[in-house]
């Protein structure tokens, strides 16, 4: 049996696969005369909805989130547009209870950008193969009673991107997107004690990351 998170992600691609051969059959029976101009709006900002996705069919998080919570698209022809993508969180934590007056901060961002090749599938469904180069940056602080540590990474990277983009009506949106990424990155480790003193660590690492198509973008367009 499939546990509830393989149970979300299985229900979220019937859909996507459901839109595809409705977009194709609505086409292929003559409705294509209500369909949204795509060409209408040449601007588009994106919000992620998958946080939202996540907590109405239970999943978890780690599985479906993808770090750009806001993209802008601006398309200059009928098949070619750029967009760029932002993300960034900061959470502070304090534990003065338990005596150790423990404070953990992170922050966190990463941005995008990349160049878009659209391929119209119908009136409503685009398929773009785009190729993207991004860049984040992480940083993990605590301290307790006099001992602090930090850590900290700085990616660089880029690749292929292929989304699928849905045309609800000439403003609305619907956009999933599968990542093929190689990465480097340059982290950062430094521990202050106040008996030894400080000692400092680095490393860098490369890695191919592929990202499966469970993020969804609600876009608007102007």
């Amino acid at each position: 049996m499939l546990n509830q998170n393989s149970q979300g992600i299985f229900f979220m691609r019937i859909g996507i696969v459901l839109v595809v051969f409705w977009s194709f059959y609505t086409k292929g029976n003559g409705q294509s005369e209500t369909s949204p101009n795509q060409n209408k709006f040449k601007h588009e900002i994106a919000l992620n909805a998958t946080n939202l996705l996540s907590n109405l069919f239970s999943l978890s998080n780690d599985n479906l989130s993808t770090p750009y919570t806001f993209v802008y698209r601006h398309r200059f022809t009928e098949k070619f547009g750029i967009h760029f993508g932002l993300g960034a969180d900061l959470t502070r934590e304090e534990d003065v209870l338990g005596g150790s007056n423990l404070v953990a901060k992170t922050v966190l961002y990463d941005a995008r950008f990349g160049i878009d090749k659209i391929i119209p599938i119908t009136n409503k469904l685009n398929f773009i193969v785009g190729l993207d180069a991004i860049a984040g940056n992480v940083k993990n602080s605590s301290s307790s009673t006099g001992f602090d540590l930090t850590t900290s990474s700085f990616k660089l990277g880029g690749g292929p991107a292929i989304r699928i983009q849905y045309h609800l009506n000439d403003r609305v949106v619907f956009m999933t997107e599968g990542l093929f990424y190689f990465i480097r990155t340059k982290g950062q480790r430094e521990e202050i004690d106040p008996n030894t003193g400080i000692a400092l660590f680095t490393n860098t690492s490369h890695r191919f990351t592929i990202a499966e198509p469970k993020a969804l973008f609600i876009g608007f367009k102007f």
